[in-house]
């Protein structure tokens, strides 16, 4: 079965009719960046040490709705806002917890007092999330400036009067000994709401309130705001009771930390580039992203987002690929076999180049970012690599796929996610086979009735059921047969039963398994009979061997968080187990 999402609309521009020589993809991508260098103003309105006014939020209730009033005179200045920042005083350590949750909205006003608490749709939602750590300028506990970047950022006019209004969510508190500080106005320019059990609606709020003639101490930062880069490549699966999710740094800068958001929220603030998050619920599905956080209190945009489904109670993942270890443009995939059973060129691109790029190929790993330029018109489903097979010049494509062996357990699929670069050559041709007894290609049947699936234009999920091979041994297979189409792409090939192993050579024969897994730099093998091991990164480089042991420890490797495959070998009997290391 299958199910289409995302994708791109297919404006991409071919060259028609195609010619038959080594006839390129027309890659149209003119890129003008255009860096506006932060020049910006910082506006200061208040300078009073006033505690104690529930404004911007009341730290000691649960929940707080506020809106203030600040003058245009005030502000001195039209342009566009981009950064808020309050004057905090925070003396207990259960601030953050209790008061961490924030919308932000602005608006323009004409009126000199608050007599009324002003209508939501007039103004705009310019934050929306969970503050971090890092705002703080000070750290928590501490006194200094909570320093908030707008997600969007606000153009004031310079001539009307500036509303703002925070709505703080979080189901807590601090204590009487944390505030903001304020200043002394002569009219009533602030309103507040505070409960320690209704949660106010700004979109109805209460009618009853407090008038405040105070205001927040309050820094408007002014001016075409440089966003710092964001993460690249996020990507992540389910392995053993949890998610993993991994990414790569900005191409600038030096983050202090990450945020990870999920489902909207920020739920850990990592130092690295990754985490673990093993606070989910079977068959539930979450969509994560990430942000750097700076020294400075500068955040980036978020990275690209993913989502991931964790399995049905009960079940696991047997084997997981998403090529983002794998070497860009190389025919290399341990412990896959790999056939190139056409043997024909294959199409080039026009403007578009990267190494092996109209050879003779069977699948490559295909990463977008790293071609010359980079391709901005695909992407990968997840991540920044996927794999391509690419249309033969001679055609059909006669590509093979074949996947580890397998013993699945019971209430086993196969999924993977799948797309044509284009359908302007015909939809891109794949079979999808099943083989019980090896991994010749003659021994693979079919697990579709059509004679081929045609893949559209845009990312597909497939998901197959392998019930009827409950607890047997199988070989897997993805077998391209396009005719005279373009490029097709997969990533994230994925098995899930009750029970199962991945074992490459012999996976009746039983041998020792390396545990834990999922491990730190340290895993372990030991059995009362001697064994071979080697130990693989996913370049297929040989980290680590020993032979005719009973015991062996990865401790001095030095292994860095990441996937391995761990070769063993014990009385003529073969296995190649995936090892996850995680920090």
């Amino acid at each position: 079965m299958q199910s289409s999402s995302g994708g791109t609309d297919g404006a991409r521009k071919l060259h028609a009719p195609r010619e038959k020589a080594m006839a390129k993809f027309l890659y149209i991508g003119l890129f003008i960046f255009c860096v506006s260098h932060l020049c910006a103003d910082v506006i200061s309105i208040g300078n009073g040490n006033i505690l104690h006014q529930g404004l911007p939020i009341e730290p000691v209730a649960r929940f707080s709705y506020t809106q203030q009033l600040y003058y245009a005179s005030e502000i001195g200045m039209p342009g566009e806002i981009t950064q808020l920042e309050f004057h905090y005083n925070v003396q207990s350590e259960g601030f953050y917890q209790g008061n961490k949750e924030w919308k932000i909205y602005l608006g323009h006003s004409a009126l000199q007092e608050l007599d009324a608490w002003q209508p939501i749709s007039g103004l705009s939602l310019v934050y929306d999330g969970v503050l971090s750590y890092n705002y703080f300028t000070s750290g928590l506990p501490g006194v200094g400036w909570l320093s908030i970047p707008l997600q969007e950022s606000f153009q004031y006019n310079g001539s009307d009067n500036l509303i703002l209004a925070v709505d703080e969510n979080t189901d807590g508190q601090g204590s009487t000994s944390d505030d903001f500080f304020c200043s002394q106005t002569g009219y009533v320019r602030g309103l507040n709401f505070q409960s320690m059990s209704v949660n106010p609606d700004p979109g109805d709020p209460p009618a009853t309130f407090n008038t405040k003639y105070y205001i927040s101490n309050l820094r408007l930062h002014m001016g075409s705001a440089v966003n710092p880069d964001a993460p690249q490549n996020l990507y992540g699966n389910y392995y053993d009771q949890a998610i993993r999710l991994f990414w790569e740094a900005p191409q600038s800068g030096e983050p202090s930390s990450y945020l990870l958001h999920r489902d909207g929220l920020v739920i850990h603030e990592p130092v690295g580039l990754n985490y673990v998050d093993s606070d989910i619920h079977p068959g539930n599905t979450y969509t994560y992203s990430v942000q750097a956080a700076y020294a400075s209190g500068d955040i980036s945009p978020h990275s690209n987002h993913v989502q991931i489904t964790v399995p049905e109670s009960g079940q696991d993942m047997i084997l997981y690929q998403g090529f983002e270890e794998l070497t860009p443009f190389s025919s290399v995939i341990p412990g896959y076999q790999n056939l190139d059973l056409d043997g024909s060129q294959t199409w080039g691109w026009e403007h578009l180049d990267f190494p092996g790029e109209g050879s003779a190929m069977a699948w490559m790993t295909f990463a977008p970012g790293a071609t010359t330029p980079p391709a901005t018109d695909i992407a990968a489903a997840t991540g920044g690599k996927m794999l391509m097979a690419a249309s033969a010049v001679t055609p059909p494509n006669n590509d093979w796929l074949i996947l580890p062996n397998l013993r699945v357990g019971t209430s086993a699929s196969f999924s993977f996610k799948a797309r044509s670069y284009t359908a302007a050559y015909g939809l891109e041709r794949l079979r999808v086979m099943i083989s019980t007894t090896d991994a010749d290609p003659q021994s693979f049947t079919p697990l579709h009735t059509e004679p081929w699936l045609g893949i559209p234009a845009a990312w597909t999920d497939y998901s197959f059921e392998l019930a009827s091979y409950a607890n047997q041994d199988i070989y897997l297979a993805l077998n391209c047969v396009s005719l005279d189409a373009f490029a097709l792409f997969i990533d994230d090939l994925m098995v899930i039963a009750d029970s199962g192993h991945v074992g490459l050579d012999c996976p009746v024969a039983a041998v020792p398994k390396p545990f834990p897994n999922p491990s730190g730099k340290d895993f372990k093998v030991s059995s009362d009979a001697p064994f071979d091991l080697s130990i693989y990164n996913l370049r297929g480089q040989k980290l680590g061997s020993a032979k005719g042991v009973r015991s062996y420890e990865a401790i001095n490797l030095g292994l860095s968080s990441g996937i391995y495959f761990v070769r063993i070998s014990q009385a003529g009997r073969h296995h190649t187990f995936r090892q996850v290391v995680v920090p």
